[in-house]
């Protein structure tokens, strides 16, 4: 009974570790950007703000020279319970909505746009964030991805601020990597891909299957969810890029992964065993992998799990435990599998070698989780 319980625990680090590994493969693969004729769809471009007059011009200004036919486009900034010169910075180059109270959280600010002015049939909403850039065939891009049928588009996550720090070379090396190991290799295979707050961009008729957006501390992690269990899938467009900030300092790196931490945690309650079960009932297993990302702890946490049992099957080989070599394989597999992936999208040799800098989030485990138990309320990461 022992030894199968010290199996099953090792199976229980092992297994996920060797599962994403293997999906990553079809990340290898780049596609073709989808080709459309003229353009016909209404695209609405939506950036909730809170406070955010110091970097609120950078992705207004943008929006205002995309390339996409202006009588098709809308761009709309919501200026949201703020207190300082984000609505009239924003108004130079686009509409802007202003919200005076009610509930602090990005979800509930376009929910409480949408509610007064809803999408026509028809038009597509695309989510950014008040400090993001984005080049200006975006919006272009984004549309034709949308007009060759897909439902939900998620849109490259890079970064603005690669050498902010080493903590934001750390993100971005993470961002970097991921963005082909998760979201281009499910895409590749079929399944949805993970929304991640910006640069995504929906159909009404997809908004209204999922419930539209809700309060939660991690609205993307939320719809994402309903819109798979609604029977819709969210795409990956690997050449339409949304570069965000990254936090640069431990303060608000701790603060923005408690967020996110405590969004998933909150999401895996509400959603995770009904898309478990949707799954295996429809046999979908899409729905499965995506249960299985939502309970899926974070690749350093693993990685470092498995090289202790792999230091203790060498120090103290014992029946009970796998080979060391083959844990310790396994181990350096999750850590060094991700540069196969930064070499592949041709990230600047100059980050790869700082690739080591991505061992700081993994000292932050702790602190991120204290913070989840504790955090309370939605918070914007602080800017400019």
């Amino acid at each position: 009974m022992l030894r199968a319980l010290i199996w099953l625990g090792q199976f229980l680090f092992v297994g996920p570790a060797l599962y994403s590994s293997f999906i990553a493969l079809w990340g290898l693969r780049t596609p073709k950007d989808p080709t459309v004729g003229e353009p016909t769809l209404k695209m609405r471009v939506v950036v909730a703000a809170h406070n955010e007059a110091g970097v609120i011009e950078g992705v207004a200004s943008d929006l205002a020279k995309q390339t996409y036919p202006a009588h098709l486009m809308r761009s709309v900034v919501i200026a949201d319970r703020c207190t300082d010169t984000t609505a009239e910075i924003a108004g130079r180059y686009v509409d802007v909505a202003v919200r005076e109270g009610g509930e602090g959280a990005k979800g509930a600010a376009i929910a409480w746009y949408l509610d007064s002015e809803p999408l026509a049939d028809g038009e597509v909403l695309l989510v950014l964030d008040a400090d993001n850039r984005i080049d200006t065939d975006y919006v272009e891009r984004v549309a034709a991805s949308l007009q060759s049928g897909a439902d939900a588009v998620q849109t490259y996550l890079d970064v603005a601020n690669p050498d902010g720090s080493a903590l934001a070379t750390a993100n971005a090396l993470t961002y970097w990597a991921s963005n082909r190991m998760v979201q281009l290799s499910r895409s590749n295979i079929g399944w949805s891909v993970d929304l991640g707050g910006t640069g995504m961009a929906l159909t009404d008729s997809a908004l209204k299957a999922a419930g539209g957006f809700t309060d939660d501390l991690t609205d993307d992690v939320a719809l994402n969810a309903r819109l798979n269990l609604a029977g819709i899938r969210a795409t990956w467009l690997h050449t339409a890029r949304v570069y965000d900030e990254k936090p640069t300092d431990m303060a608000a790196t701790v603060r923005q992964r408690s967020r996110w931490v405590r969004g998933r945690r909150n999401a895996q309650r509400r959603y995770g065993w009904k898309l478990i079960r949707t799954g295996v009932t429809s046999r979908q297993p899409a729905l499965l992998d995506l249960a299985f990302r939502l309970y899926h702890p974070g690749r350093s946490f693993i990685a470092l799990v498995i090289a202790l049992l792999a230091v203790v099957a060498a120090v103290f080989p014992t029946w009970a435990l796998w080979p060391w070599w083959f844990l310790a394989g396994v181990a350096a597999l999750v850590v060094l599998f991700p540069i196969v992936f930064l070499i592949v999208d041709r990230v600047p040799v100059r980050y790869i070698v700082k690739y080591p800098y991505v061992t700081l989030i993994a000292i932050l485990w702790l602190p991120i989780r204290i913070g989840s138990r504790i955090l309370k309320t939605w918070n914007p990461t602080k800017h400019g």
